[in-house]
């Protein structure tokens, strides 16, 4: 799965990211300088756009189809593990 073939708009790739990371909605609004509507929005056009159901299943197709490459080793320094749940 290509995330570019999908159409994912650059923003969209973004929270897409950072909802793979455990960022809430409003932590991801708040790093985006965008609001909380506009971060529900774009979740719910990415989860659209790859025919997927819930963010917990976004973060495990992203993780297991390699959904995004990861350029830079400090990618994650920034990953918030409290959100994540067992």
């Amino acid at each position: 799965m290509d995330l570019y073939e999908t159409k994912i708009t650059e923003r969209e790739h973004e929270v897409f990211q950072l909802v793979c990371k455990g960022f809430t909605n409003q932590e991801i609004a708040e790093k985006l300088f965008v609001s909380i509507h506009t971060v529900k929005a774009h979740l719910t056009a990415v989860l659209r756009k790859l025919n997927i159901k819930n963010r917990t299943l976004l973060a495990y197709f992203a993780g297991k189809f390699h959904l995004f490459e990861v350029k830079d080793e400090n990618l994650f320094s920034d990953v918030r593990f409290e959100n994540l749940r067992e």
